[in-house]
């Protein structure tokens, strides 16, 4: 028998799911801690399941413009993102 809903626990049945991608900032991990902190200012969601998934990225070749939102970003971010990663 399915469990009543008011014994059900929100923490038991959320997963966050946390997206990252090239920055500037990179490889710092302030933006990811900032994100998980206001999980638990926000809500109290420090308990449930937490997935981070990084972007893939390319270098932008000689030309061409650099597209953050598709992975295409300056030659210069490749090593400090694959150090954050």
């Amino acid at each position: 028998m399915a469990p009543a809903m008011s014994s059900l626990i929100v923490e038991d049945l959320l997963t966050l799911i946390l997206v990252t991608s090239p920055v500037p900032s990179n490889p710092s991990t302030e933006m990811i801690e900032r994100t998980l902190r206001s999980y638990t200012e926000a809500g109290d969601l420090t308990t449930c399941t937490k997935i981070i998934v990084s972007d893939g990225c390319y270098a932008a070749a000689p030309g061409q413009r650099e597209k953050q939102k598709h992975g295409r970003v300056p030659a210069e971010w490749i090593e400090p993102y694959a150090k954050y990663r």
